[in-house]
């Protein structure tokens, strides 16, 4: 009687396992809100130091970002989406590994940032993530 009980779960166990077997559908696990990724935005990538007071626009932002920046990688996402549904602030990426990636004029001390640019003069700048979000609820 004993071994009758133990058998019971164990072969229960076995028809789950040996069920699903024979599947070869995967299904995705995503991490994230979404995929989006900066090499989707190349129309608002700069790479050069002189490209970043000198867009055509006379009111622009510039996001300044590094992909081995903890707060950049926790903001990308909502970044990213941003972009995707701005109708009237222009905002530029502006990917950095070295403090010679961003214009002397432009004194960001740290990352992630936005640079409000009007007239080709740096506006306003606003550093880490939580200001980082606070912007982009702001803009549209």
């Amino acid at each position: 009687m004993k071994r009758r009980i133990l058998l019971i779960p164990l072969l229960l166990f076995l028809i789950v396992l040996l069920s699903g077997c024979g599947r070869t559908t995967l299904i995705p696990i995503t991490l994230t809100t979404n995929t989006y990724d900066y090499h989707q935005f190349p129309q608002l990538i700069l790479s050069e130091t002189s490209q970043q007071l000198s867009q055509p626009e006379e009111d622009y932002y510039l996001y300044f970002y590094s992909s081995s920046c903890t707060a950049c990688l926790d903001v990308k996402g909502e970044v990213l989406a941003k972009l995707m549904v701005l109708s009237t602030d222009r905002v530029y990426l502006v990917s950095i590994q070295y403090s010679e990636d961003i214009d002397p004029r432009i004194h960001v001390t740290g990352i992630p940032a936005f640079v409000h640019v009007v007239n080709h003069e740096v506006h306003a700048i606003e550093q880490g993530a939580t200001n980082v979000r606070r912007i982009l609820g702001e803009i549209n």
